[in-house]
């Protein structure tokens, strides 16, 4: 049961900088609004100090999780293993990328790892072994089953909300949540686009990669330039300057990016994959949508929708005004929820009592 005593631990991956890492840094910020014992406890880390990018969170960190009853820990589904370390704290997992969960499974960690190293599968059975016994392979992490029904679940998304459905998890036993993108995109003024294509070389680079060479051999006037070495302001500058951002990885949970982009009025274009496939999560016109399982087929198609995209850029930025709106929308909902969240998990832990 939350009272005044309560600790509020919010669970956070050290020296990790993303769009993950930042959404538990303001989950800590808001929560700290609503109770005065809100921490962050760095995973395997004695470190007192805020990485500079969330210093302005200005969080208290805290060394330990003290496994009490009346004590609440939210971790992110990254490392729901921590959540077997504690026996009688109140339980929450924030469900930020889904896709990464399930490739730690210990059923697909290895598959995940010969396809990332290029090894074959053949050799599954033997690196199951080695990533064992050098510790890489997880095998505490969360499962849905009766024992685990206490813990509570924030999604931030459909395509979360979906499988976590399909696990089992009750209406009751979860909520939407869903952190917004920084202050500073709703900041900047739009004053001159170009021709530029943005996009992350994180994700999806070997698709991005054909495209590129595609309008190279095609002559077209595009210019490509990557989402690296950028600090907030940097992407904030490239973003607002381009005409189109593209991404053609996988959408494990809403992704910032495409939010960054469609707030600084950057017209889109997606793969199919995780919560882009879906109308909820990224509300755009299908025709902006591209099935990367048929790239030999869609390539010239996605090239050309491009070309309309920069070049008839004015014609199709209203096409992306519902997803603003729910990005807008997204930093009021967040605390919204976020206070509901609050009032709903004393009773939530009670039934599970």
């Amino acid at each position: 049961m939350i009272n005044n005593d309560t600790v509020i631990y919010v669970l956070v991956p050290r020296n990790v900088v993303t769009g993950g890492t930042e959404s538990l840094h303001q989950l800590a910020y808001e929560l700290k609004k609503l109770h005065s014992k809100v921490f962050i406890h760095y995973i395997n880390s004695q470190e007192l100090t805020i990485p500079i990018k969330f210093e302005k969170y200005k969080i208290p960190i805290s060394k330990e999780i003290v496994d009490s009853e009346e004590n609440l820990l939210i971790v992110p589904e990254t490392n729901t293993e921590y959540l077997n370390k504690v026996k009688v704290i109140q339980k929450c997992i924030w469900w930020l990328s889904l896709d990464y969960y399930i490739r730690q499974l210990p059923r697909n960690a290895t598959y995940y790892f010969c396809k990332k190293h290029k090894l074959p599968l053949y050799l599954t059975p033997l690196v199951t072994q080695l990533l064992r016994i050098a510790g890489k392979l997880k095998t505490n992490i969360y499962s849905f089953n009766d024992y685990n029904r206490p813990v509570f679940h924030l999604y931030n998304c459909e395509y979360v909300r979906g499988f976590l459905e399909g696990q089992g998890v009750s209406d009751e036993n979860m909520m939407y949540l869903c952190g917004p993108i920084g202050d500073e995109y709703f900041e900047r003024k739009i004053e001159k686009k170009h021709n530029i294509v943005a996009y992350n070389p994180a994700k999806g680079f070997e698709v991005t990669k054909q495209i590129i060479e595609k309008v190279d051999r095609k002559g077209l006037n595009l210019n490509f330039i990557p989402i690296k070495n950028l600090d907030t302001q940097g992407v904030i500058k490239l973003l607002s300057e381009a005409k189109l951002y593209i991404d053609f990885g996988y959408f494990p949970g809403p992704e910032r990016i495409p939010r960054e982009a469609v707030t600084l009025n950057t017209n889109i274009i997606t793969s199919l994959s995780g919560s882009a496939k879906n109308d909820v999560d990224v509300p755009i016109p299908g025709e902006y949508k591209f099935d990367l399982n048929k790239l030999e087929i869609n390539i010239d198609n996605i090239v050309d929708k491009m070309c309309e995209l920069i070049f008839e850029y004015d014609i199709h930025l209203s096409k992306f005004d519902n997803y603003r709106k729910k990005v807008i929308d997204q930093k009021e909902i967040f605390y919204t929820n976020l206070k509901a969240f609050y009032k709903k998990i004393e009773i939530n832990q009670k039934v599970g009592d």
